[in-house]
């Protein structure tokens, strides 16, 4: 491996799926990353599957259906490559949650981020980097590294 591993967040995920556009981000994937260096979190996945029950409940057929797909596509790519809490990470996201109770989610990815020493990919830095992970920003060329 090289010498920094990813997790992505969301709001990269978004971009590199094709939802959104955006050309830094685009080339910092194709410059900077091998494909086995970049993981996602099981908090993606939950993140995905509680967007597509919440169309399909406002009758958003389609909408949910490409959230659907959007979430089998992640679990095949990511397939050995889904990040989970484990005990150290769980406890280190308790603690980072009695200090702050924000952002539930993106804590708790800061913290499988902290626990293993990888960058979180995203543009909202300011909720990982608080939490003690460091960041990697690539909406900007270059992409901004941010650490606590």
């Amino acid at each position: 491996m090289g010498a920094f591993v990813f997790i992505l967040d969301s709001d990269v995920l978004t971009v590199l799926d094709g939802s959104r556009r955006n050309s830094n981000v685009s080339k910092w994937f194709d410059r900077r990353v091998d494909e086995t260096e970049i993981f996602i979190s099981v908090i993606t996945i939950f993140e995905k599957a509680k967007n597509a029950s919440y169309l399909a409940r406002k009758g958003k057929a389609n909408d949910a259906a490409k959230a659907e797909a959007t979430i089998n596509y992640l679990k095949t790519t990511f397939l050995n490559r889904i990040l989970s809490l484990n005990g150290i990470a769980a406890e280190d996201w308790g603690r980072m949650i009695g200090t702050q109770d924000k952002h539930l989610l993106d804590t708790a990815i800061a913290a499988i981020a902290k626990q293993r020493n990888f960058h979180v990919v995203t543009r909202n830095a300011r909720h990982f980097v608080a939490r003690g992970a460091t960041v990697t920003d690539p909406f900007h060329d270059p992409e901004r590294v941010i650490t606590p």
